[in-house]
């Protein structure tokens, strides 16, 4: 009988985690392309084959912009990004395997990242920025891509609320041309989705969501230490949302399989620097451990998360990929390793 009851007590665990990882609408995957060249349609259709037989049901994909320095107020196509035929091609490829996509431009700075820009002269640099973020909307509503952040981690320009005119100037001429899809903006998770002034703008909260798991006393906790530590980063996010009352989506999620993945998720080797070191030395057992840890502990909160794009899905073009690309043993991807199996185990056969 005691015996009977503990097999019983299982079972009924076992489906609860099943049916709790169902709560989460987007089962997705970010999947950079740094040269679309090397991503020809037969490779696209290859890669979303594989996605669609783990679950994997939308796709963040990134356009690339730039601009010369962090004060400049001209927002340009970056070389790398593309073009407007291998957009509507990967769109097609999409609606083919049932797959939503989210597209997010982002901007890059020679030598450093977005989150320091900060235009000498706020007016012409929504003019320019006006120039092409209205250009992909159309694209989007032509195509029927189901979301577009207005733009990603550019706390410098969002955050103002001086600029917050400028903001509803663009978000409005984004919906006139793109009725049909839903926007985000995709905001840095630990000093500016709070102070975001236009989320009543927009349809749902966007979070690229790099959440450290364990302390750099403590870098590889056992896995309740990490998970204790992940829920009390989402119950603080469960109280603030209750002011905006708009689900949450991460638009980019990830841990690299390195050393310090659980404690700077966000610190990751360029290619001169390698898998190499106490911080990148390659721990794909800490990556698999990240993954366990976010999908035991998001389901929970499916009430105010409706999804997540994990980032980040490898490709030809990408420095990791998994056929021989320099730094596929420790950076993002969780391809060919241990975290890939945590990721299928809950996207899949839901």
């Amino acid at each position: 009988m005691v015996l009977m009851l503990m097999m019983i007590n299982l079972s009924m665990i076992k489906a609860k985690s099943i049916d709790d990882r169902i709560k989460l609408k987007v089962k997705g995957v970010n999947f950079p392309v740094y040269d679309p060249s090397r991503v020809p349609l037969q490779v696209v259709q290859e890669n979303l084959a594989q996605m669609a037989s783990v679950g994997v049901n939308a796709i963040s994909l990134e356009v690339l912009w730039e601009q010369d320095d962090f004060q400049s107020n001209e927002v340009r196509r970056n070389y790398e990004s593309p073009s407007d035929e291998w957009l509507e091609m990967f769109i097609r490829q999409t609606k083919l395997f049932n797959m939503n996509l989210l597209i997010k431009p982002i901007i890059e700075v020679p030598g450093n990242v977005s989150m320091y820009i900060r235009p000498s002269n706020a007016t012409l640099w929504f003019e320019s920025y006006s120039k092409l973020i209205v250009p992909l909307a159309m694209l989007c509503e032509r195509n029927r891509v189901e979301s577009l952040s207005v733009a990603l981690e550019i706390p410098y320009v969002a955050v103002p609320i001086q600029n917050l005119p400028l903001w509803n100037n663009l978000i409005a001429s984004v919906r006139k041309v793109y009725p049909s899809g839903k926007l985000t903006y995709a905001s840095i998770y630990y000093h500016e989705f709070e102070k975001v002034p236009f989320w009543n703008l927009l349809d749902f909260i966007g979070i690229e969501a790099y959440y450290s798991m364990a302390t750099t006393d403590n870098p590889h906790p056992p896995l309740e230490e990490m998970k204790r530590i992940y829920i009390s980063q989402m119950n603080y996010l469960r109280n603030w949302v209750k002011t905006i009352q708009k689900p949450i989506i991460f638009t980019e999620i990830g841990y690299p399989s390195t050393q310090a993945c659980a404690t700077q998720p966000t610190v990751f080797p360029t290619r001169s620097q390698g898998c190499i070191g106490p911080i990148f030395s390659p721990n794909v057992t800490c990556q698999q451990a990240a993954y366990e840890t976010i999908f035991s502990v998001l389901p929970s909160f499916s009430d105010i998360l409706d999804g997540l794009y994990l980032f980040s899905w490898d490709n030809p073009s990408t420095p990791d990929y998994h056929e021989g690309g320099p730094l596929y043993s420790c950076f993002f991807t969780p391809l060919m390793k241990p975290a890939f199996k945590v990721l299928t185990s809950a996207y899949s056969n839901n």
